[in-house]
C-alpha cells in the first residue's frame, strides 16, 4: 500500500524500477547489493553480468548498454582463421572489459552458426564446425552452453551459461 496515494501494489512491483507512489516510497530503501556474478542497474535491480553491453536493455532503466558502461561498442562477434569471410572460429567482444575472447564449442550447432551468420550479414550457414578447426582461441572463453533456437537476431538473444 502506498502511503502517499492509497494505491494497493503487489510485493513484485516494489524495487522493480517503476513508480508507482507518487512519493517513490515502492523504490525507496531496495536491495543494493547484488551477488558476484550480477550487476546492479541504476534502478537498483540485479541482472547477470552475462547481460551486459549485449545490444539489450535488460535493466528496465538501460542502465547495462549504458555509453559510460559499454565505452559506446556494442557486443560485437567476428569469424577468426577461416580461409573466407564466411568461415571461421566465432570470437566475442565484451565492451565492459573491452575484450576479445571465444565461445565454448561444447554444445555449438546449426542453430548457433546460423544466428551467428544472421548478426554478421552472411548467407545462412549450413554447417556448425566444432572441435577448435579454426585454431584455438587465445583470449578467454566469454560464452559457454550457447543453446540458439535459430530464429534470434544476434549471439546475446540466445541462452547461454555466460
Amino acid at each position: 500500500m502506498c502511503a502517499s496515494n492509497s494505491v494497493c501494489i503487489s510485493s513484485r512491483g516494489r524495487c522493480d524500477g517503476i513508480t508507482q507512489c507518487t512519493n517513490r516510497e515502492d523504490e525507496s530503501n531496495c536491495p543494493t547489493r547484488c551477488n558476484g556474478n550480477s550487476f546492479r542497474c541504476s534502478n537498483n535491480n540485479c541482472i547477470s553480468r552475462s547481460y551486459l553491453c549485449n545490444g539489450y536493455n535488460n535493466c528496465r532503466d538501460g542502465s547495462d548498454e549504458s555509453t559510460a558502461l559499454c565505452g559506446g561498442a556494442a557486443f560485437q562477434v567476428r569469424l577468426v582463421g577461416g580461409r573466407s569471410l564466411n568461415e571461421g572460429r566465432v570470437e566475442v567482444y565484451y565492451p565492459p572489459t573491452r575484450t576479445w575472447g571465444t565461445v565454448c564449442d561444447d554444445d555449438w550447432d546449426l542453430n548457433d552458426a546460423i544466428v551467428v551468420c544472421r548478426q554478421l550479414g552472411l548467407p545462412r550457414a549450413t554447417q556448425a564446425i566444432s572441435r577448435a578447426r579454426f585454431g584455438q582461441g587465445t583470449g578467454p572463453i566469454l560464452l559457454d552452453d550457447v543453446q540458439c533456437r535459430g530464429s534470434e537476431l544476434t549471439l546475446p538473444r540466445c541462452s547461454s551459461g555466460g
